[in-house]
């Protein structure tokens, strides 16, 4: 049992705890209104036809050559994961960055996912996106966050999303 000094202490520590619960619920759903974007998530266990080709002599098909992009940042899988991740690549497309994409990872559940990646830029090999890298690592962020893809890094273009060229 609890002392009376130790109860109030313990309930002003909650009050505080839940008080900076709900301002971080707040802040994090509190997003600009852009503009939607009509344009669908790369699921990553969809391939299309452009990802395979087929062998001329053995009629089999073969997977394209590794492609490399630069993931730029990873959100969670719910809609508020998919609403920020698609506000963002709209805003570096309009900045002029090139190749900007959303892969989605599905969940156990259908329809649902696990986590959005926003990958920029392809090439075939990682050296050709140092420049690009660059850039992305020194982009100021749209709100407070003065560097927010400081800690951006070179990822292969998973299978699903290689272009084939």
């Amino acid at each position: 049992m609890l002392r009376p000094t130790n109860r109030k202490t313990l309930y002003s520590v909650l009050a505080i705890f839940g008080a900076f619960g709900l301002y971080l619920m707040g802040a994090s759903t509190s997003t600009p209104a852009l503009k939607r974007s009509s344009e669908e998530i790369f699921r990553t266990g969809q391939p299309t036809l452009s990802q395979m080709t087929e062998a001329p002599s053995a009629g089999l098909a073969t997977i394209d050559a590794p492609e490399y992009a630069i993931l730029v940042a990873t959100y969670a899988g719910s809609e508020h994961g998919r609403g920020i991740v698609r506000i963002t690549r709209d805003v570096l497309r309009e900045e002029g960055f090139p190749r900007t994409d959303i892969v989605g990872y599905p969940d156990k559940l259908e329809g649902e996912f696990d986590r959005f990646e926003l990958l920029v830029g392809r090439a075939a090999r990682t050296a050709e996106l140092n420049g690009l890298l660059g850039q992305i690592r020194k982009y100021p962020g749209l709100r407070n966050d003065p560097l927010p893809f400081r800690d951006a890094y070179v990822v292969e273009v998973p299978e699903a999303l290689r272009s084939g060229g």
